[in-house]
Order: C-alpha cells, then sequence, then structure tokens
C-alpha cells in the first residue's frame, strides 16, 4: 500500500548556541550535510496541550509569504519530541549584536524601524 506522503531523514550537525533565544525554543546555529551549508535552527520541545501544528502554520506563513524585512524559512521538520525550523545564518550578526556594539544614530535607528514595520506589516496583513 502506498502512502500519501514520504518521511525523510533531515541532517544536521549542532556547531553553537546563538544568543538570540526563543521564548519557548532553543537557537543554534548548525551545519546540514544535506546542503553543505550553515543554518540557524529553532528547536521547539513538544509539549502536551499544545498545538503543534500552529508552530508548523506559523513556518509555512513565513515560507509563503517573502519579504526582504523578514527571515526566510528554509524547512521545517519534526521528530517525536521536537520541532525544528531551519533559517538562513546571516554572517553580520544581528541587529541585537550590531547595538551592543555601537550606538546607531538616528538616522540609522529610523532606517531599521521602518524596515522592521515594513516587514511586521507584511506578515500581519497575510493573516
Amino acid at each position: 500500500m502506498l502512502t500519501p506522503y514520504k518521511r525523510a531523514d533531515v541532517a544536521f550537525e549542532w556547531i553553537r548556541d546563538l544568543e538570540e533565544q526563543g521564548c519557548f525554543s532553543k537557537v543554534y546555529l548548525a551545519h546540514d550535510r544535506h546542503l553543505a551549508h550553515d543554518l540557524v535552527i529553532k528547536e521547539i520541545e513538544k509539549k502536551e496541550n499544545i498545538n503543534h501544528d500552529d508552530y508548523f502554520n506559523e513556518a509555512r506563513l513565513l515560507y509563503k509569504h517573502a519579504h526582504p524585512n523578514i527571515v526566510q524559512v528554509q524547512y521545517a521538520a519534526q521528530c517525536e519530541s521536537n520541532i525544528y525550523i531551519a533559517m538562513p545564518f546571516y554572517h553580520n550578526g544581528s541587529l541585537n549584536q550590531l547595538i551592543k556594539k555601537i550606538n546607531l544614530t538616528s538616522r540609522e535607528i529610523i532606517r531599521y524601524s521602518i524596515q522592521f514595520l515594513s516587514g511586521l506589516y507584511h506578515i500581519h496583513s497575510k493573516g
């Protein structure tokens, strides 16, 4: 009997934890052997009484509605205990890391705010 879907293994190697951690997740840099590329992996522990499809629905929304000011989801996967969402790793770092290094000018704060709000508006307009 044929199944309507196939399961496949996702293989990545942990490199290091990242400073930017999620409220309900662990975030780390990993190397995907299949893609031969470094990715940010968001690992969410599956807990009882939580709809795991909500995480995949959010990942689908981000994947489907690409925008230059929203981090693109590369893929999503799961195992028995965790959900994994993979995103690109930006070698220049995050805005949070930049703010820790230097004081932004008013012009830079406005520019980053407009970019942030543009991405936020885009994704919220898609539901």
